[in-house]
């Protein structure tokens, strides 16, 4: 990985690339040190796999596996209920059961800078909000 010192930071990759990770005590081409690093990846092409509104019970959406790159739960632009919560489980496994008392708010969108979760993702509203899940490879 090639390094670049900036007057405005420092940054590996180019225009048009998402944030991959911040990765810390780092050398750089140089031979100086940073503290941190934001670390950015290649775009990714998203595809819709799910959209459509949700109902109290859980509702699979997704599977996102070792080989998924990115991640998008967001609502329509034209939402006015944002009450969706979502949560994750190992592939393969049941659905969570409806007397969860909570999963994870949504609130406009979720990118997951922090990672990805893995396994089957599910995702429930209890005023029928809409969803669209995109996943990229």
């Amino acid at each position: 990985m090639s390094l670049t010192k900036y007057d405005k930071g420092l940054f590996s990759g180019s225009a048009g690339m998402g944030l991959d990770r911040v990765q810390a005590g780092v050398r750089l081409d140089d031979g100086s040190w940073a503290d941190a690093v934001v670390i950015l990846r290649d775009p990714v092409a998203l595809t819709t796999v799910y959209a459509d509104v949700l109902m109290p019970n859980w509702t699979k959406v997704a599977t996102v596996t070792k080989s998924t790159r990115a991640l998008r739960i967001g609502m329509p632009g034209s939402a006015s209920v944002f009450d969706v919560e979502w949560v994750s489980v190992p592939a393969g496994d049941p659905a969570p059961s409806n007397s969860l008392p909570y999963g994870e708010a949504i609130l406009g969108g979720e990118d997951f800078p922090a990672g990805l979760p893995l396994g089957d993702i599910y995702a429930r509203s209890a005023s029928g909000a809409a969803v669209i899940v995109k996943t990229g490879a």
